[in-house]
């Protein structure tokens, strides 16, 4: 492996501590074959996502996906790191090693920390949308409308939300 490699997967360890530390995810049920499993899955998938708005760039590319962006690189990661827990019997609450995580982690926490699942997917569409159709709300609006099973109320919701803190701008 790659020194850029184990850099990245390290700091992604820290940032799944990070995340199991404030209730946001729980990483002992990241691979549970259950909706607990999923929603945490897909909680890493979008905090990870969200994180790089925050000045956490852990480097994964993304593809739109029915959830919204999804990195097939980031899941084989996370799943790797929940094998060496489970094999090694760490305890997730041992690793102390977010001091390699440089980033606006309580504006982090404060914006995102009590969103659902459901606002994660939403929000993360549009960002990922919004570099396509920039200011154009209501094609933005529409199009996440036409690949998202929420009502367009709710979607302009979470537009909102996301100008509220800053993660957009009209």
């Amino acid at each position: 492996m790659s020194n850029i490699y184990l850099y990245r997967l390290n700091r992604l360890k820290a940032f799944l501590t990070f995340l199991h530390k404030n209730g946001i995810i729980d990483i002992n049920r990241i691979d549970d074959d259950s909706d607990d499993g999923f929603i945490n899955r897909l909680k890493i998938q979008k905090c990870t996502y969200l994180a790089r708005f925050y000045g956490l760039d852990l480097g994964y590319e993304y593809d739109m996906y029915i959830y919204g962006p999804y990195s097939v690189k980031l899941a084989e990661d996370y799943y790797s790191i929940i094998r060496d827990f489970k094999e090694n019997n760490n305890s997730s609450g041992n690793n102390n090693n977010n001091g390699i995580l440089e980033f606006k982690s309580n504006k982090f926490l404060t914006d995102i920390k009590s969103r659902t699942p459901e606002w994660l997917e939403v929000a993360t569409t549009i960002l990922d949308l919004y570099g396509i159709y920039g200011k154009n709300r209501e094609k933005l609006i529409k199009h996440v409308s036409s690949i998202k099973t929420y009502e367009t109320d709710y979607i302009n919701n979470v537009y909102e939300d996301l100008k509220e803190i800053g993660l957009i701008a009209d």
